[in-house]
């Protein structure tokens, strides 16, 4: 453990360092070019450099890259069953549902009565998805009626140029719980090459573990076809049709309470009940705005798998984030890996965003946190990335997508520890080094040292568990002044 003091005297040392961090941010002279600039609509910590169009710090090969089945994530049974058999994966939530009432029973910690009401007390007033949009509300629950069209009111739709569409979904889906948003072309190289061969549908269940394909009424395929609108054609030969006139992507983060993630292992270790909550909110807010201009969203806003583009591939093409070694989530400057990403696509032309470098995927390879608090070593400590898919138990690798230079990890081994553990995990969360808040200075004087000097990262990776870094007591969790609906509401703010 790294004492305060020796944390101070480790900033001493900087004082080079921070020299050399604070001469590459970026130099205004006056209010116009503070106006101008990239990141004058999305406010930005100021060490996050933009990069060129397809070139993040994540290297890609896009001859290698390929559109990937979605039917094959590590949260598939039939993935699991390959890796681990159909027995143990069939038997895994059973097994989880029966950890967990013994860990009630003997009052373990993270199993107290509190910690179990708070996690079944924040509800998720959801709406029915569907591909063009959601169509009425759940049992019992309210949901305002479709909003009306310009078509409707009589007048015509919406039209600006595309930076002045970014602006305005940027304040709107700020309104709507939104924090992070990048934007995109749906070009030929994301259409060929990024958008997903199936949607995951069913087969994230064990009904398909004998049976595999499984149909297109149960995982449909996504095509393209020369039409004016996106439908779902339903039927045994489902297809989620995507329009061959230009297209667009809108990419979005939606912030989790990171001091819940700090709290794993428990039952109150899930920062993403608050927001998934909140993207319940921010779906038929977000179709309902873009309807009311003219223009139509594809997407139903769910899982991973489920919607057309990968949620990684946007947020690192995008600029909200960088890759992880995590692997499953992305992270950003300004939450980590605290959040969660969704994209939807649009015609409603926007102007896309380039990706950033806040020196966090280099960090990332010289750091190990998530992986050393991983109980079922599912995330690679390897320090070197690699173009090769690792074997998985002596197996081929069923769960990635070959074209990018990474640190892999067994998605598989992770969802059927989380199914038998059935608390949830997200150890690796609440233990990353950036999983922090941005109001302490020593917080924002590391990310920015970070992203500009990494000699330095060793150094910081050693003394990450001071100062709110990494898991927590989870009974701390009720001695804490929290934000509301433990969000940083200081990310993007301009005050």
């Amino acid at each position: 453990m790294v004492s305060r003091r020796d944390f101070m005297k480790g900033l001493g040392l900087l004082g080079a360092g921070l020299g050399a961090a604070a001469s590459a941010a970026p130099a205004f002279h006056d209010l116009d070019e503070v106006l101008s600039a990239p990141s004058a609509n999305l406010k930005r910590p100021w060490y996050v450099k933009e990069r060129d169009f397809y070139n993040p710090t994540l290297e890609i090969d896009w001859d290698m890259q390929k559109r990937y089945d979605a039917r094959l994530t590590g949260q598939t049974g039939y993935v699991q069953a390959q890796y681990y058999g159909k027995a143990r994966t069939v038997a895994a939530t059973s097994v989880g549902n029966e950890a967990v009432k013994q860990h009630i029973a003997a009052n373990d910690l993270g199993y107290g009565l509190k910690t179990l009401a708070i996690g079944q007390s924040l509800t998720k007033p959801d709406v029915v998805r569907t591909w063009t949009g959601p169509v009425q509300a759940q049992t019992n629950l309210f949901m305002p009626s479709k909003a009306k069209t310009p078509a409707e009111r009589g007048v015509p739709k919406w039209t600006g140029t595309p930076e002045e569409a970014n602006k305005m979904l940027n304040v709107a889906m700020r309104m709507f719980g939104g924090a992070l948003f990048a934007y995109g072309d749906l070009d030929d190289r994301m259409r060929n090459k990024v958008v997903h061969l199936y949607q995951r549908g069913d087969a994230n269940n064990n009904k398909f573990i004998d049976s595999w394909p499984p149909p297109a009424a149960d995982s449909p395929p996504f095509v393209y076809e020369d039409v004016p609108e996106g439908y779902d054609s339903g039927g045994t030969n489902r297809k989620l049709v995507i329009p061959s006139k230009p297209m667009y992507w809108i990419c979005f983060s939606l912030p989790g309470a990171r001091h819940q993630y700090q709290n794993a292992p428990s039952m109150n270790s899930q920062g993403r009940w608050s927001h998934d909550a909140l993207r319940c909110i921010f779906y038929p807010s977000l179709y309902n705005f873009l309807r009311s201009l003219g223009y139509q969203m594809l997407g139903f806003v769910m899982s991973d798998g489920v919607d057309p583009l990968p949620h990684g591939a946007t947020t690192i093409l995008g600029g909200i984030g960088e890759r992880s070694r995590q692997d499953v989530l992305s992270f950003s400057p300004e939450y980590g890996l605290a959040h969660s990403m969704w994209s939807v696509l649009t015609d409603l032309p926007v102007a896309p965003t380039k990706p950033i470098d806040a020196g966090m995927w280099r960090f990332c390879k010289t750091c190990t946190k998530c992986a050393d608090v991983c109980p079922v070593s599912a995330i690679s400590k390897e320090k070197e990335t690699s173009w090769e898919l690792p074997l998985i138990e002596g197996k081929p690798n069923l769960l990635h997508n070959p074209g990018t230079k990474s640190l892999w990890t067994n998605g598989a081994s992770c969802r059927i520890y989380i199914n038998e553990a059935g608390h949830g995990c997200k150890q690796c969360i609440g233990n990353c080094t950036f999983t922090v808040g941005t109001g302490a200075m020593a917080h924002e004087v590391v990310k920015g040292t970070i992203a500009n000097i990494s000699v330095f990262n060793s150094f910081f990776f050693s003394l990450a568990n001071s100062f709110d870094y990494g898991i927590r007591n989870p009974e701390d969790f009720w001695d804490m002044d929290l934000p509301v609906l433990g969000y940083d509401m200081k990310v993007g703010s301009p005050v």
